[in-house]
């Protein structure tokens, strides 16, 4: 029947006006912060002039198009001090401190969510990439996630304010 037909094109682009409908909905752009598309954000946005309350899905990229009932809006993402997305993974660089790395020891290292700790081994090397299973961007439509790659920079004392039992380990190195 012809009606059955037309609804089907204009949900699903099936039928045969369904192309031609999709392309002369209007098009908006919704920036986001980096934070929103990890978690997921409810926006109100205006749209011919009346506002709609929209629902943004965790783990939307940059540069995405998401379709709702009679428009389309491109998610642009604000980039993020800490954390550079590549894919479904998140990379982040952050600073240890040298006794950190010669000993080992449980360090800080930041997560979206905060932060948490890490024990990292004795002899860590500096640019020595640690990954995190499951801690990366969210995966849009589930509940797994991308993982978190983190790439560590050992930070070297300032020699004048080292202690005895410091120097000493460094006197161990050489």
């Amino acid at each position: 029947d012809h009606h059955g037909r037309r609804a089907q094109a204009q949900v699903g682009g099936a039928g045969p006006f369904g192309a031609s409908h999709s392309q002369h909905l209007p098009h908006y752009a919704l920036a986001i912060d980096f934070m929103d598309s990890f978690k997921g954000v409810e926006k109100e946005v205006v749209i011919n002039g009346k506002k709609t309350k929209i629902k943004i899905p965790a783990g939307v990229d940059d540069g995405q198009r998401i379709k709702f009932s009679d428009f389309f809006i491109t998610i642009n993402v604000k980039p993020d001090k800490v954390f550079q997305r590549e894919g479904n993974n998140l990379v982040a660089s952050m600073n240890i401190p040298l006794f950190a790395a010669v000993l080992g020891g449980e360090i800080d290292i930041p997560i979206p969510e905060g932060s948490t700790k890490i024990r990292i081994k004795p002899g860590t090397q500096p640019g020595n990439v640690l990954r995190l299973s499951g801690k990366g961007m969210t995966i849009v439509g589930s509940k797994q996630r991308g993982d978190l790659y983190l790439r560590l920079n050992v930070e070297f004392p300032d020699v004048k304010n080292l202690t005895t039992e410091q120097k000493k380990v460094l006197e161990g190195l050489s």
